[in-house]
């Protein structure tokens, strides 16, 4: 997806696409093209981004200067319309898109977590946001393939069709 919006907005091609989208398999795809030892990388990235990538790259030979390029900040309260729907159980799912957004969810809730997502599901976009999501008592009931949205909303998709034969 990625590699689709630097072609279409910037007309740019990647030149390295991992299979997962993952910190370690952008890390590892870079080393097996030989583009890390004894390169200056740029690194533009969240504030709260993984270290994989970066000590992965260093320890590859690589020079990396690290960017932030955006923050992510928890707002101070959860939206009232979506407070609202989960005190009433209107909720049939929630997706994480991040360990940050995992994170956030769950401090925004607080005590009260366990009551408000009772019979909610939960998907996950990949691997990472799955291993926080369970650090932080989350189920994972869905996690797509592919670390993509569109893989995740068909994983969601999916998970229901099963459910309601």
């Amino acid at each position: 997806a990625t590699g689709q919006a630097l072609r279409h907005r910037l007309a740019v091609r990647a030149d390295v696409a991992p299979a997962t989208q993952t910190g370690a398999a952008l890390a590892e795809a870079l080393i097996q093209r030989d583009a890390v030892a004894g390169r200056r990388l740029l690194l533009p990235r969240a504030g709260l981004a993984g270290r994989d990538l970066p000590e992965l790259l260093t320890r590859a030979g690589g020079q990396v200067e690290e960017v932030v390029a955006y923050e992510t900040r928890r707002p101070a309260s959860l939206p009232a319309e979506a407070a609202a729907a989960l005190q009433a159980h209107e909720v049939d799912w929630v997706t994480f898109t991040s360990s940050s957004t995992a994170r956030h969810f769950v401090e925004l809730l607080g005590a009260r977590r366990d009551e408000l997502l009772r019979g909610v599901r939960t998907a996950s976009i990949g691997p990472t946001t799955s291993a926080t999501m369970r650090e932080l008592g989350l189920a994972v009931d869905v996690q797509p393939p592919q670390a993509q949205v569109r893989a995740l909303v068909e994983a969601i998709v999916q998970a229901e069709a099963a459910r309601d034969p």
